[in-house]
């Protein structure tokens, strides 16, 4: 899904020649059409590229444990993260719905949540062969929003998760 460092911008629809994204060699826009699939969106930010997995594929509500189906999307992404070294940071995101059901489990409400989803994943990503060395975790809760309002559709759009890869120099 994302091209090597070894590839030439050739490699990829004239369009992108003019102006590739720095280190990554596709614009935004070839990228996120090449590789949206099931629950998964890849993006561009910055020297980093990321996986964006819909939070409700890939956990019940207000928990942290995968679901099958989620397991099955993380695998496929933890095959493409073998492809190189690069650094990564899975980070956890949330609705702005205050935590009710299962507050026994997150007293601190959706920061936590998103932390043990993030979590949840880095656990995962390692017993699919990533090294810890690479991983790390952040949650920003309900802080980093992709859509606002409270209807249904908006909150499921920020109740997510994504793995950011840092693309080296080398």
């Amino acid at each position: 899904l994302i091209p090597s460092r070894s590839s030439q911008t050739s490699t990829w629809p004239a369009h992108c020649a003019p102006a590739p994204m720095p280190m990554v060699g596709m614009c935004s826009a070839c990228v996120i059409r090449s590789a949206t699939r099931a629950g998964t969106t890849l993006f561009v930010s910055g020297d980093s590229y990321g996986y964006r997995e819909q939070g409700d594929v890939v956990y019940a509500p207000g928990s942290d444990t995968l679901t099958t189906e989620g397991k099955k999307i993380l695998g496929s992404v933890a095959t493409e993260l073998k492809k190189n070294n690069d650094p990564i940071v899975v980070v956890g995101h949330t609705d702005s719905d205050p935590v009710v059901r299962t507050a026994d489990k997150w007293p601190r409400g959706n920061m936590q949540l998103g932390a043990g989803r993030a979590l949840s994943v880095y656990e995962f990503l390692v017993s699919q062969g990533i090294p810890e060395t690479r991983l790390g975790i952040q949650s920003f809760g309900p802080y980093q929003p992709l859509a606002t309002g409270n209807s249904a559709e908006a909150k499921k759009k920020n109740r997510r998760v994504e793995i950011m890869v840092k693309v080296s120099d080398a």
